[in-house]
């Protein structure tokens, strides 16, 4: 490895480990919409592992509602910092520093969660990893899985390159893979974001959320779609870049003139957007045609480019 890589790879870890150590800070926010979404399809007592959990953002989510959660993570840092977050939310949470070139599942679950971690594995390994996964689900378990991909147009910043992504899935891979597993929801996009000690940068990113069905045809669906896409015309890259993270939603608004449609997820207490927990996590979403600002506690979070259409899931009414 040549200084430069070498400099450049204690940079990025420098990020990872330092924004875990600090107890005050939000390293990679709150809960993502999706885990939002799971609360009509799960029951209290059911299993949870989170691989690559981070801060715990989601585990810890999914433990405030009543699921047994366990959090895996290779930074004993972010563990320490999970175990914070339970106390200050009053939940219990089992926890476990492990690489996860190394980790055995040793129980059955009900839900896993991969948010941002399968891709530093290789494709061998992930195969491997998510196949056994896949077998000691219970069956009508759900999986949600975010993974970062390495595109000719959207290539990887070099800061997820130094800490180890292996590049490891083409694009629609993961779809493929849970192709025998009832898809609930599959995105595709580019997102630009910032996190504490690095630059904004841009990802493009691949989520699914998908349930291990015996015999979908028996089960009848249980939620249903709203599409966040309106038809309109995407806003310029020219008046896309204009608008920075950590902007306002009045500053949004300004610049790119009002959404076209907006979805707000209210979270309640959880794992946030500034300090490790907010007592109020609201993420609110400001649609223009395929381009997207997320705002989390009235900040701009995140910036948005959709290759499939943007939908909320929601459970049906009965």
């Amino acid at each position: 490895m040549n200084q430069n890589s070498s400099e450049q790879n204690n940079s990025s870890k420098i990020f990872w480990e330092n924004s875990y150590k600090d107890k005050a800070i939000s390293t990679f926010g709150g809960p993502s919409i999706e885990v939002y979404e799971m609360l009509p399809l799960i029951i209290p007592e059911q299993k949870v592992v989170d691989l690559g959990c981070g801060e715990g953002r989601n585990a810890l989510f999914l433990a405030q509602h009543g699921c047994k959660a366990t959090a895996v993570d290779i930074s004993s840092s972010g563990i320490e910092k999970v175990k914070l977050a339970a106390s200050t939310l009053g939940v219990e949470i089992n926890t476990m520093v492990c690489d996860l070139n190394d980790y055995k599942a040793d129980d059955s679950y009900d839900i896993v969660l991969a948010h941002t971690s399968v891709h530093f594995l290789t494709n061998s390994k992930w195969r491997e990893l998510l196949g056994e996964l896949k077998e000691r689900t219970n069956p009508g378990g759900l999986h949600s899985l975010t993974i970062f991909l390495d595109t000719p147009k959207y290539p990887l910043p070099s800061e997820i390159l130094a800490i180890g992504h292996k590049q490891s899935f083409a694009a629609g891979e993961l779809k493929e893979f849970y192709g025998d597993w009832e898809i609930i929801r599959y995105d595709a996009y580019l997102k630009q974001d910032k996190h504490p000690g690095i630059p904004m940068h841009s990802h493009y990113v691949e989520k699914i959320l998908c349930r291990k069905n015996t015999d979908i045809s028996k089960r009848g669906k249980d939620y249903t779609y709203k599409s966040l896409y309106s038809g309109e015309h995407d806003l310029s890259m020219e008046i896309f870049d204009k608008v920075q993270i950590g902007d306002d939603e009045q500053t949004v608004r300004r610049i790119c003139g009002e959404p076209k449609l907006i979805n707000e997820v209210d979270f309640g207490k959880a794992v946030g957007a500034r300090e490790i927990v907010e007592t109020k996590y609201i993420l609110r979403d400001l649609f223009y045609g395929k381009t997207a600002f997320q705002l989390a506690n009235g900040e701009v979070k995140g910036k948005y480019i959709y290759d499939t259409e943007p939908i909320r899931v929601l459970p049906i009414e009965k």
